[in-house]
Formats: C-alpha cells, structure tokens, sequence
C-alpha cells in the first residue's frame, strides 16, 4: 500500500469515528437508551478498527483456520498499527461504558 492510500485510509477510518460518535450524540439527545448509544458506537469504533488493520478476511476463516494461522504466524495476525490500536482501545472503552449504563440503570 502506498504511503497516499495508507493517508487515505486513516482519514476514511477517522471520518467514520468521528461520523459515528456524533450520530450517537444526537440518538442520545433524542430519547435513545444511552447504553444502546455506546454500544453501537463500540460496535463501529471496533469494526472501523479491524478494517484499518486488516483483519477483516478474519471473517471468512473458521476457528481452525485461525488457529493454524495463529500458529504459524506467531500470532502476527493480531498485531496493529498504532492508530488502529487507539480506536481498538477506544471501543474497548465504549463497550465498558455501555455496559456500566446498562447495570447501573437498570
């Protein structure tokens, strides 16, 4: 990948973040369960993530592919790059917030 497709991509990868959060902004503001809120975002965050990194032909594998894949790249397949990561650990965030809402609400 080129150094202006690699450009290009973060900036598609950071555009759908930034889009995402401000739907869920404005779902919130207009009555949506919070949790619910948080947890789409998160969903969004981490699958923008994954596409970033390149882990999406991870979808088309069954678990013994994986495993073997695992296996013979010494688990290089699960490596990202360190945007990829903060909007990895960003989801992350998300999910934990959207479940402390969910139990802290109920």
């Amino acid at each position: 990948m080129t150094p202006d497709q690699e450009r290009k991509r973060k900036s598609i990868a950071v555009g759908i973040c930034l889009l995402s959060a401000v739907l869920a902004l404005v779902a919130w503001h207009y009555g949506e369960r919070p949790w619910l809120a948080l947890g789409l975002l998160a969903g969004v965050w981490n699958f923008t993530a994954d596409w970033l990194g390149g882990r999406l032909w991870l979808l088309h594998k069954s678990f013994g592919q994986i495993y073997q894949t695992t296996r013979e790249t010494a688990g290089g397949i699960f490596w990202l790059p360190p945007l990829a990561k903060t909007i990895s650990r960003g989801a992350m965030i998300l999910s934990m917030a959207s479940l402390a809402t969910c139990v802290f609400r109920l």
